[in-house]
């Protein structure tokens, strides 16, 4: 997963499912410990790998409240997976200001 960063402030973003690792940085390769959460800093570009076993509906936000309130969250989903109380599609999108 590529999280990009255009913003002029740093961005602690948390995922549910378990734990990633940070492979690269701007770039860089790296081998870095496992977390569920990594603080984004401004204009970067930070990739990380998790194993995807532990299927369900997980949110993956940024830590800071008003963010994830405002949209900055999402819910990724496994395919071939049966989520029978997911509905997103049933969320009026001006929710979101979309």
């Amino acid at each position: 997963m590529v999280l990009t960063n255009k913003t002029p402030m740093g961005h602690p973003m948390h995922l549910h499912d378990g734990a990633f690792q940070v492979i690269e940085i701007d770039g860089e390769p790296l081998s870095g410990a496992q977390r569920d959460t990594i603080e984004v800093p401004p204009h970067s570009i930070i990739k990380i790998a998790f194993d995807a076993d532990n299927p369900g509906i997980w949110p993956f936000h940024c830590h800071i409240p008003y963010h994830a309130d405002s949209g900055m969250c999402t819910m990724p989903k496994y395919e071939g997976v049966e989520t029978p109380h997911w509905h997103p599609e049933e969320v009026p999108s001006e929710k979101f200001g979309l």
